[in-house]
């Protein structure tokens, strides 16, 4: 199957006064070898429709898992995405585009995660 997918490990919910690294990666098929490219992953901050990041992945370093999958690792602060501003109640939705092409075939991948802060309480 040609398919790409955006993971991460971002909490949809995060306590306000906590902080913690947290990672995106890409996914797909080794299968598909060396047929498959990978182009700019965006990340955009919905509300303002800021940028956060954008990435040119076709370099990126892959770390093979198994025998059918791989991940390219992208660390994510989110101190940075909420502007230090760890206020219970705030909340973020961040959209994830993937650029990919498979025997000269173009295609994007989207995702969204909302993510909110919590009180410790």
């Amino acid at each position: 199957m040609i398919e790409v997918e955006i993971e991460s490990d971002i909490f949809e919910s995060v306590v306000n006064n906590f902080t913690y690294p947290a990672f995106t990666w890409i996914e797909y098929s080794n299968y598909l070898n060396n047929t498959l490219e990978l182009g700019n992953l965006t990340i955009v901050e919905e509300d303002d429709d800021e940028l956060y990041i954008s990435i040119d992945m076709s370099n990126s370093s892959k770390v093979e898992t198994d025998l059918t999958r791989q991940y390219e690792k992208i660390n994510i602060s989110l101190n940075d995405i909420f502007d230090n501003n760890f206020t219970a109640g705030n909340s973020v939705t961040l959209n994830f585009t993937i650029e990919y092409s498979y025997k000269g075939s173009q295609y994007e991948k989207y995702e969204n995660l909302t993510i909110l802060i919590e009180s410790e309480d």
